[in-house]
């Protein structure tokens, strides 16, 4: 008997101390433990090692992907399996020609300047995409108008044939009857495929016109843009297609995680299924949602963006009402400062929640105080990049107060919160019963991504002090 069967035949505890040594090395490595699985049957049926391969699984909305659910034997994976993510595909029937013609030019300049990149000090011309173009391709289009119009044509004929797939009953009977078989699963993410680093594209030798998935911080912002803007409308579809189905499978939702992109529309509570969707078990909800609102090749907000906001707050709203005894993490964020304003004027009580984290949105001062006033358990709050939906500024002496006013001490952390006219930030990180503590630290300990806030924003949210001149001279108003 060699020493490799041997080890094979350790106790399971054994085998299972090995893998979770192998597994805080290379950071749960996922390509090491399919490796490990291959390698024996010991370890393929280890607890710890189906754990954490099959603990998220992924329902990507195509009809390729859908026949391999159907031919999966789901019942060997179910018990291990807890968070599902409903993803959407990268094509899009939104997408114009023009759009598709600036997405494969800039695709294809973005792949050939990493093969070609020259040394320094050429390196900075080789970035201007006029130059790469006259000395890659002689100055030409590395595709004629006749490819660029046979290539918009296939994409827009799957992209079509996507979207009725999407939209009809075979995705969303296929969905519900995998979750069914699914039942320990209660963590649900809609989200956009997973994309991939230009470099890792395997483009022929010449330029081709196959729209490829793409990490949108890797590319050029036109093409994030307008990419961003036609993935909107499949996550809206994405989003209802996975909503009819969580209903009508009856699961019990714990996580709740949206961060697909989306048109703004936002009539949740119209979509079929939400009215038997049950939330009421929800302590999770976070909404990241990405809004984009299409108009043309311009990202100007238009004049309708109010009501676009007002549905974003309503799409909150509705999640709220299902889980307003249970929730006790509610996350906010929006990709940049945009069309999102929170909270809505009818006020939801929250008696359950714990965490409140709002990230680049405006903010309604004194709504935003009246739902705090509704969360008696909150222990922390948060705000990323915040900013007032109106002014004047000083209205944030509304949230101010409803922080020193908490029956509760809260764990404050403010980065980079907009504050007055002049955009001055504030960046602070304490308990406000803890201030005194925060006070004695060195100078280079208060500050926080290297900004010092004045000792007096602590003072005040801990009832420490007053209203006072510093704090007018900020707001630039009379509070």
């Amino acid at each position: 008997m060699t020493s490799t069967s041997k080890f094979f035949e350790l106790p399971e505890e054994l085998l299972t101390a090995v893998t979770k040594e192998l597994m805080t090395e290379n950071n749960h490595c996922v390509t090491d433990l399919k490796a490990l699985r291959l390698g024996s049957p010991r370890f393929a049926y280890l607890d710890i090692v189906q754990k954490s391969l099959f603990g998220g699984i992924q329902f990507l909305a195509t009809s390729e992907h859908l026949e391999h659910l159907v031919h999966a034997d789901l019942c060997r994976i179910a018990p291990f399996v807890r968070t599902v993510t409903f993803a959407a595909p990268f094509s899009s029937w939104s997408l114009t020609f023009e759009e598709f013609r600036e997405v494969i030019i800039s695709q294809a300049i973005q792949k050939y300047k990493d093969i070609h990149r020259p040394p320094a000090p050429k390196y900075d011309s080789w970035n201007n995409d006029e130059y790469f173009i006259e000395h890659t391709w002689m100055g030409e289009s590395p595709l004629s108008t006749d490819e660029v119009r046979a290539g918009y044509k296939q994409y827009q004929e799957n992209a079509r044939a996507t979207q009725l797939f999407m939209r009809g009953a075979k995705l969303r009977e296929m969905w519900t009857g995998a979750l069914r078989a699914l039942p320990h699963v209660h963590n649900f993410r809609f989200t956009t495929a997973e994309c991939e680093n230009p470099g890792s594209w395997h483009l022929p030798v010449r330029p081709d016109c196959v729209v490829r998935p793409h990490r949108l911080d890797m590319v050029t912002y036109t093409l994030k843009e307008v990419s961003r803007r036609a993935a909107a409308p499949v996550g809206d579809a994405l989003f209802a297609a996975a909503i009819a189905s969580l209903s009508k499978a009856n699961v019990e939702i714990h996580t709740f995680d949206v961060v697909c992109r989306m048109t703004g529309q936002f009539g949740w509570e119209t979509l079929p299924g939400w009215d038997e969707l049950d939330l009421s078990q929800l302590p999770t909800f976070t909404f990241q949602t990405k809004v984009e609102i299409r108009t043309g090749l311009s990202m100007e907000y238009p004049e309708h963006q109010l009501e676009v906001t007002a549905r974003a707050a309503d799409a909150i709203a509705a999640v709220s009402k299902k889980s307003k005894d249970r929730l006790e993490y509610l996350k906010i964020e929006n990709s940049v400062l945009g069309p999102m304003r929170w909270p809505g004027y009818e006020i939801i009580p929250l008696s359950r929640l714990r965490v409140l984290a709002l990230g680049n949105i405006c903010i309604r001062a004194r709504q935003l105080a009246a739902w705090m006033a509704q969360m008696p358990l909150l222990e922390v709050f948060k705000l990323r990049g915040t900013m007032l939906h109106d002014l004047p500024n000083d209205d944030w002496l509304f949230v101010f107060d409803a922080i020193r006013n908490h029956p509760q001490a809260l764990e404050i952390d403010f980065w980079h919160t907009i504050e007055n006219e002049c955009f001055e930030t504030v960046c602070v990180k304490y308990r406000t019963d803890k201030v005194e503590d925060w006070l004695a630290l060195p100078e280079e300990e208060k500050s926080y991504d290297y900004v010092h806030s004045d000792p007096d924003w602590p003072l005040y949210l801990s009832g420490k002090i007053g209203y006072n001149a510093f704090m007018q001279d900020w707001f630039r108003d009379h509070y």
